[in-house]
């Protein structure tokens, strides 16, 4: 779907970036979204479950920490960034032209 890159100028594991997502939204119980700790992909877990005429939009909050020891939490430490996920409107019957 869509890959987030975030950077950390430290060296060493403290450079060294891990990606999560917060409240994901779910369907049935399951997420509907993940990300690859290690590289930022997003993806949709389930197929066929993004309706836009259910939901025409959702919210993600990627988290990007460091892999320092410890590993700390906070607004120095972590970088909580959001990502809006927009249907747009596509017709899924063609018209059909007599002549």
């Amino acid at each position: 779907m869509l890959t987030v890159i975030a950077t950390d100028s430290d060296s060493g594991n403290n450079g060294t970036l891990i990606y999560s997502l917060q409240d994901v939204p779910r369907h049935s119980g399951m997420p509907m979204f993940a990300i690859d700790p290690h590289n930022g992909l997003i993806t949709t877990v389930q197929s066929n479950v993004l309706d836009r005429e259910l939901t025409s939009e959702y919210q993600l909050t990627v988290v990007a920490t460091d892999r320092g020891r410890p590993r700390m939490s906070g607004a120095f430490f972590s970088l909580n960034f959001l990502i809006f996920v927009v249907f747009v409107y596509m017709h899924t019957q063609f018209p059909c032209f007599q002549h």
